[in-house]
C-alpha cells in the first residue's frame, strides 16, 4: 500500500489496526475505497475510513514526479512505450540478478497500484 500514500499526497486510510505496536502503522489499509463506473458514477464507496499522515505530502509529490518522468524511461524503453498514458503514471521496474525475471509496479491518480511480472523460463 506504499504507492496509496504516494497516489494520495502521504496520506493512508484505512480501519484501526487490531494489533498496533509501537513504531507500526496504526491502520490497517483498505483495500478498496470505492468503485466507479467507466461514467464516473459510484457504484460502492466505503464510507468510514479513518486517515492518518503517515509521509510528508512534499515527499510524496516528489516521489511521484520522480517516478512519473516519460523522459527518464526512454532510455531504457523507447519512445514512445507502453508506460507512457493519457494521464501521469508513476512506475518502478525492476529485474532479478540473474535477469530472468522483470516486473513494474505503478500507479496512476485514479488507481491505487498495477504490478505486472514477466519471467524466461529458458536459460541463455
Amino acid at each position: 500500500m506504499r504507492s496509496a500514500c504516494l497516489r494520495n499526497n502521504g496520506v493512508m486510510a484505512g480501519d484501526k489496526a487490531t494489533d498496533a505496536r509501537p513504531g507500526f502503522r496504526t491502520l490497517d489499509p483498505v483495500p478498496v475505497l470505492r468503485v466507479e463506473d467507466r461514467s464516473g458514477k459510484v457504484l460502492w464507496e466505503y464510507k468510514q475510513p479513518q486517515t492518518t499522515q503517515v509521509l510528508d505530502p512534499r515527499l510524496a509529490f516528489l516521489m511521484t514526479s520522480i517516478l512519473s518522468d516519460n523522459t527518464a524511461r526512454w532510455a531504457a524503453f523507447g519512445q514512445p512505450n507502453v508506460l507512457e498514458l493519457d494521464r501521469p503514471a508513476a512506475a518502478k521496474t525492476g529485474t532479478t540478478n540473474d535477469f530472468r525475471d522483470n516486473w513494474t509496479l505503478g500507479y496512476t491518480p485514479q488507481v491505487a497500484w498495477v504490478c505486472g511480472w514477466a519471467t524466461r523460463t529458458t536459460r541463455r
